[in-house]
């Protein structure tokens, strides 16, 4: 069962997302929409959010990733169509680099050309430009 809540008219996710690089940027998967965000998705209950993210490689890629380091977590509030959203994602980076074939529906982006992108949440970009790599709490609202 995923932590996803629903309480009247919102919903509380919590989520995980994994900073991924191949030889030529990081990998973000492509929505519908036409914005881009990273590999993750849903914790489920009773999962600890490291084992969620090594998971969500894993059914997303079809790679196992060896170390992570959570980088970041974002508390992220907004409206859907649906109603309010109270997001808690925690973000991880992997040690190793994903070697390869991008599945369809994945985008490799270099770090010069993050900027040209629609990627979500916004803070990803600030994230990935840190060289110093240092631990960020943000508040989207």
């Amino acid at each position: 069962m995923n932590l996803s809540v629903i309480i009247e008219k919102s919903v509380l996710n919590i989520r995980v997302a994994v900073i991924l690089k191949n030889s030529s940027g990081y990998l973000f998967e492509k929505s519908k929409k036409g914005y881009i965000y990273l590999v993750g998705g849903r914790i489920k209950l009773g999962e600890s959010s490291q084992e969620a993210a090594l998971r969500e490689v894993m059914e997303e890629l079809n790679t196992k990733v060896d170390k992570i380091k959570l980088r970041s977590v974002i508390e992220n509030f907004f409206s859907t169509e649906n109603g309010d959203v109270h997001e808690l994602c925690f973000v991880y980076e992997a040690e190793n680099e994903f070697a390869g074939d991008l599945p369809e529906g994945f985008v490799s982006v270099s770090k010069d050309d993050l900027e040209s992108h629609d990627i979500r949440p916004n803070a990803i970009s600030d994230i990935l430009k840190d060289e110093n790599k240092s631990f960020k709490h943000i508040v989207l609202k």
